[in-house]
């Protein structure tokens, strides 16, 4: 991308211009050992031990997180310094030794969320990150409402908890609350994908690695054989929370392009060429 130039609008269009065609990411080569294109997507969560966080958990890095005036209730910029761990990965790569050359493939922390509402209830004392059993009418997978003066958009507060103005109240057990996202998956997760999750997380037992899993794969056309090698609807419960129903990476990414000029210059399913020419 830097090398052509692709990161700014006179870039990609000198691009497109030179070879007046649609974009065409390179593939791993074995024999030279070019890894080919790898994109990663990652979610994160803000830990807090003095809440219960067990850091040891998560894969944890030390961040800055700045947030625009416009996404603030104060209408002021906010800087946060905290340590996040790692929840959600999406890791899409490009491999000369597979037909359809494109793989998404997406992995969760094991602590996000209950597979179903009934493994909730089965372990009440289960610390999910984003899931609350205590809560009697918190409705899963429900998108916050917007608050006045949100504009569409939803803002952080200026101290902890950032999300305070979402939270939902109501009967609890325990009188416990207010509560935040809750959040279950709707697709189960495929058999023969949690046995390879059995057979890794023996080999990565020791690191903090075995506390994640991969939630599924997807190529293009793997979903419409019979027996599918592929789910057809694949979701990530932290980056695709709320429209897992109908969540897939095929699909979504087949809107991937840009506009040059007046053509409509497709991005080989990847959405950070649109990211630059905005």
């Amino acid at each position: 991308m830097t090398t052509n130039k692709l990161t700014t609008v006179a870039g990609i269009d000198a691009f497109y211009n030179s070879h007046n065609k649609d974009f065409e990411l390179p593939q791993s080569d074995s024999t030279t050992g070019d890894p080919g294109t790898i994109e990663i997507k990652a979610s994160w969560r803000i830990l807090d031990t003095a809440k219960g966080d067990d850091t040891s958990r998560f894969y944890c890095r030390n961040a800055t997180i700045y947030i625009d005036s416009a996404h603030t209730t104060n209408n002021q910029k906010l800087v946060v310094h905290a340590k996040v761990g790692l929840v959600g990965m999406h890791i899409i790569r490009k491999t000369g030794k597979f037909p359809q050359k494109l793989i998404w493939t997406t992995f969760e922390h094991i602590d996000n969320t209950p597979d179903n509402a009934q493994e909730a209830q089965l372990d009440m004392n289960k610390r999910w990150s984003f899931y609350n059993a205590a809560c009697l009418n918190c409705v899963p997978n429900d998108t916050p409402a917007f608050q006045q003066g949100d504009s569409q958009r939803y803002r952080w507060s200026p101290t902890p908890p950032y999300a305070a103005q979402y939270a939902v109240y109501g009967p609890s057990q325990n009188n416990v609350g207010p509560f935040g996202t809750q959040a279950v998956r709707v697709y189960p997760i495929y058999r023969y994908t949690e046995m390879m999750n059995n057979a890794w997380r023996a080999k990565l037992k020791g690191t903090v690695w075995a506390n994640y899993r991969l939630i599924g794969s997807q190529w293009q056309k793997g979903e419409v054989r019979y027996p599918p090698n592929a789910p057809a609807n694949l979701a990530n419960t932290t980056l695709e929370t709320y429209i897992q129903p109908t969540a897939s990476c095929i699909t979504c990414h087949g809107g991937a392009y840009v506009v040059s000029g007046k053509d409509t210059v497709y991005t080989d399913l990847s959405f950070i060429f649109p990211v630059y020419a905005r």
